[in-house]
């Protein structure tokens, strides 16, 4: 069956909407990300896309959530970018105590930044080991 068209729209007005609602990050919070403090003024026009979800990130985690629950939030970003922001995951994690759930599709990502790893399949999740 055919994806509806209306989802990806639906999507960026969920993204815009809460763009104007959430928190914004503590200049101090944009370091981590490579963001200079003018980054909070920039036009969304402006950003690149991993410019936009590094910043979405930074939203979320101005809530300060009690548990993370990421799908690929390093899909689509250069190899120094992925390291910023699961450094940046790993450092709110200890902080808060907060527990991740991260889903990738790379294994090398998965062993650098889990404890457990599950892999789904049509039976269900099966637990592996990370080696």
């Amino acid at each position: 069956m055919p994806r509806p068209r209306w989802i990806p729209a639906l999507a960026v007005l969920l993204a815009l909407v809460l763009a104007t609602v959430a928190p914004s990050p503590a200049a101090a919070q944009l370091e981590p990300l490579a963001f200079d403090r003018g980054a909070l003024a920039w036009s969304i026009t402006r950003l690149s896309s991993g410019e936009r979800q590094r910043l979405a990130l930074l939203r979320v985690l101005a809530h300060d959530p009690r548990a993370l629950l990421l799908d690929e939030p390093t899909a689509n970003l250069d190899a120094e970018s992925t390291t910023r922001v699961e450094n940046l995951i790993a450092d709110y994690r200890e902080r808060h105590d907060a527990p991740v759930l991260w889903v990738t599709h790379g294994p090398e990502q998965a062993r650098r930044v889990a404890n457990r790893h599950f892999r789904v399949t049509p039976s269900g999740l099966i637990e592996e080991p990370l080696a």
